[in-house]
């Protein structure tokens, strides 16, 4: 299974369109559990866009091993660029279906990424992550809820849209991303979710 889509093309213009589009919620809604990533633990954040989470997570936890795992070596420059200042993160340019090392991991982060794909190779994911993460590994995950509204809808289908055509994204719809973890065998800590009406973040475990 290899992971097609790639955000060369538009890593230079990412974090404008996420602003233009989203303003700051998209990133805030990131970092809403942020503060459970306890000290010393060690963390892989996967498909971190241009960083902002790991320069977050760096500056609030600075103990953290921190290790941030793209395909797009472009995403890797850009968020190498953000965090120029940092030592503390570890990049690795590498396909996360071909990745082979979950389970030195005690958090595995998934901001923005499991969205990407299809339902069959969502589930097909989850199961390979599931027979190489270490039981018991914690899952951050920050993605969009299925849209409601009309408005939701429309900005969804744009997003959709513009990201078939620039990064040969497969997708046709959002899926509920929780639903197919938790049908997977990923447990959902109920405490430990945040969301609104578009986006949700939670702590899940494998």
């Amino acid at each position: 299974m290899n992971w097609s889509n790639n955000y060369n093309g538009v890593a230079g213009i990412y974090n404008f369109l996420v602003r233009l589009v989203f303003g700051s919620k998209l990133i805030n809604s990131t970092l809403r559990l942020l503060h459970l990533i306890p000290k010393h633990a060690t963390v892989l954040v996967v498909g971190g866009g241009t960083g902002n989470f790991v320069k977050a997570l760096a500056t609030q936890q600075p103990t953290c091993t921190i290790h941030y795992l793209d395909i797009s070596i472009a995403m890797l420059r850009q968020a190498k660029k953000n965090n120029h200042n940092s030592d503390k993160i570890k990049y690795i340019q590498a396909d996360a279906f071909c990745y082979n090392a979950y389970e030195q991991y005690d958090w595995v982060v998934f901001n923005f990424f499991l969205d990407m794909f299809p339902s069959e190779e969502l589930r097909n994911f989850v199961v390979q992550f599931k027979n190489k993460a270490t039981p018991g590994t914690n899952l951050y995950i920050t993605d969009f809820k299925r849209p409601i509204s009309l408005r939701q809808k429309i900005l969804v289908c744009a997003m959709i849209l513009f990201f078939k055509l620039s990064t040969g994204l497969k997708i046709k719809k959002i899926e509920d991303i929780r639903k197919v973890l938790k049908k997977e065998g990923v447990q959902l800590n109920e405490d430990c979710t945040v969301e609104d009406s578009m986006f949700f973040c939670s702590i899940m475990k494998v």
